[in-house]
């Protein structure tokens, strides 16, 4: 009877032994996971600040190459408008040399003209002379 008892007592210990090592454990368990929901938590918090910094950077740069975007189509009209005014000054370039050379020539006719005018001034002097004489 004694034995049984002592066995009885043995096993009492041993359950409540058994019973504090299961709170113990339970406990651990609960701040591992109060400590990982806790580590989710700020993960989930900074993927979350990542993500809306990374979407403000990429409207950023949406917004920067619609800027660049319009630039170049307005350096593409200049362009446009530059290669005209180009071909326009090619063009009056041709013909001021063309009015330059027909410049010279009548500038040579006139000469000519004159020279023939002071020819006749002096033929008509000459006639004038020799209708006196005459």
């Amino acid at each position: 009877k004694q034995q049984l008892e002592q066995q009885e007592e043995s096993t009492a210990r041993m359950e409540q032994a058994m019973k504090k090592k299961e709170a113990e454990c339970q406990a651990v368990v609960q701040r591992l996971q109060e400590t990982l929901e806790n580590a989710l938590s700020k993960i989930s918090l900074t993927h979350t600040k990542a993500i809306a910094r990374h979407a403000f950077q990429a409207n950023c740069l949406v917004e920067e190459n619609q800027q660049l975007e319009a630039k170049a189509a307005s350096l593409t009209q200049e362009s446009s408008r530059c290669e005209e005014l180009r071909a326009a000054v090619t063009s009056l370039s041709e013909e001021a040399k063309s009015l330059v050379v027909e410049h010279q020539e009548v500038e040579a006719q006139a000469a000519s003209f004159r020279q023939n005018s002071s020819r006749c001034e002096e033929m008509r002097d000459e006639i004038a002379l020799l209708s006196e004489e005459a």
